[in-house]
C-alpha cells in the first residue's frame, strides 16, 4: 500500500490511520476535518483530500535519522515555515535570517512535535495566500493518547508509529484525509 488513510472519528480530534493492513491512533486539527476548498489560515482545521508527501525533516539532535524511503533532511535551528500571507514565500521553508520580518513558525521547536515532520503537498503549487500553510504529518504531543492533544490542522501520530510507517512508505507515498460525512 502506498497511501496512509486518515479516518477522523465523529468526535474530533481523534482519528484512525490505516496503512499496510494496520491501524494506528492519530489526531487531526482541533476544528476537525473540513473540505479543502473551505480551509483557511489559522482555522485549526485539517483539509480533506489526497496529498503527496514532498519529503520530510527530522531533529538530528533528538533522534537518529529515521529509516525511510522518503528523503528526510535534518532541521537546523534557523529553519522556519513562512505563514505570512503577504510574503511571496508563503507556505514554504525558509531560513530565519532571510525571512525574520515575515510571520512564521519555527521548525526547531523546544518540544518533540517536529522530531519528525512530513511535508504534504497541500496548497503548494501555487500556494494561495490564506488557504492554509504548514499542513504536516508530525509527532503527537501526547504519546499515550494522541487524541488528547489536537493539532492546529496537521495530522499527528505517536513517534514510534510514525517511525514504523516511514520504514515502508515509498517515495511516492500519499496521505488521504477522509471527512466524517
Amino acid at each position: 500500500m502506498t497511501t496512509i488513510h486518515i479516518y477522523p472519528n465523529p468526535t474530533y480530534p481523534a482519528a484512525r490511520a490505516e496503512y499496510n493492513d494496520k491501524s494506528y491512533p492519530a489526531v487531526v486539527g482541533k476544528s476537525g476535518v473540513v473540505p479543502a476548498d473551505t480551509k483557511k489560515e489559522g482555522d485549526k482545521a485539517t483539509p480533506d483530500g489526497e496529498y503527496g508527501i514532498l519529503g520530510g525533516y527530522y531533529r538530528s539532535d533528538a533522534i537518529e535519522k529515521p529509516v525511510a524511503q522518503i528523503e528526510l533532511q535534518p532541521i537546523s535551528p534557523d529553519d522556519i515555515w513562512v505563514n505570512d500571507q503577504a510574503d511571496p514565500r508563503y507556505n514554504s521553508l525558509a531560513k530565519a535570517a532571510d525571512a525574520s520580518d515575515a510571520s512564521h513558525e519555527k521548525l526547531y521547536r523546544d518540544d518533540h512535535l517536529y522530531n519528525i515532520v512530513l511535508d504534504l503537498d497541500y496548497n503548494r503549487t501555487p500556494a494561495v495566500p490564506g488557504k492554509g500553510s504548514a499542513i504536516f504529518v508530525h509527532v503527537a504531543r501526547d504519546q499515550n493518547v494522541p487524541a488528547n492533544t489536537p493539532t492546529d490542522g496537521c495530522i499527528a501520530f505517536r513517534e514510534a508509529d510514525l517511525l514504523e510507517i516511514l520504514r515502508s512508505l515509498p517515495q511516492d507515498g500519499k496521505i488521504s484525509i477522509h471527512s466524517t460525512e
